[in-house]
């Protein structure tokens, strides 16, 4: 799984990545003479601004629609093309598709491996423990150019239920398979 990769960042090991906080972040820029809105490359002259990227409800539907196409594959297909996904997210829930990349940021998706494929994403262990309402995960982070480790997570973890007041399909309900 690629959350062994010590390149990938991961939004819920706190003792794979050093957090930070805002104003940790504020410092470190200070010094450095940027800002946390962005800042000028010395070797380009390029301006790169920070991005913050939040989990949404229209994010989560992707994963929704994702773990459903899955689940109710009749040749156990794990891999689905994002286009397809979004016709499903569509029907499914109601959302249009949204840069569904962002999960792969907080681990919820996974990229196929084989090359010649390209689009194609299946829901992560920690995705299918998320949807399931047994992890919690960051609920923001930020993409800052010129940290040496570009992706800050949040320290505020929060589930699935925090971000998706809509009914869940009844094979992800854990309230309906153990009937608490």
């Amino acid at each position: 799984m690629a959350t062994n990769n010590p390149d990938y960042p991961t939004p819920f090991e706190e003792g794979d990545l050093e957090l930070f906080t805002m104003k940790q972040i504020y410092s470190q820029l200070a010094k450095s003479g940027d800002s946390v809105i962005g800042h000028t490359c010395d070797c380009c002259g390029m301006y790169h601004q920070t991005q913050k990227r939040v989990l949404q409800p229209a994010l989560v539907a992707f994963l929704v629609a994702l773990a459903d196409l899955i689940h109710n594959s009749r040749t156990n297909q794990k891999y689905f093309h994002v286009d397809y996904v979004f016709s499903h997210c569509k029907q499914l829930t109601g959302f249009k598709g949204k840069d569904y990349s962002v999960l792969w940021h907080f681990h919820l998706i996974e990229k196929e491996d084989d090359a010649k494929r390209t689009g194609r994403w299946t829901v992560s262990d920690i995705g299918w423990e998320f949807l399931q309402g047994k992890r919690r995960i960051s609920d923001h982070y930020y993409k800052i150019p010129i940290v040496e480790k570009q992706y800050i997570y949040s320290t505020k973890r929060i589930l699935i239920s925090e971000v998706w007041d809509k009914d869940l399909p009844d094979f992800l309900d854990t309230n309906k398979l153990f009937g608490t």
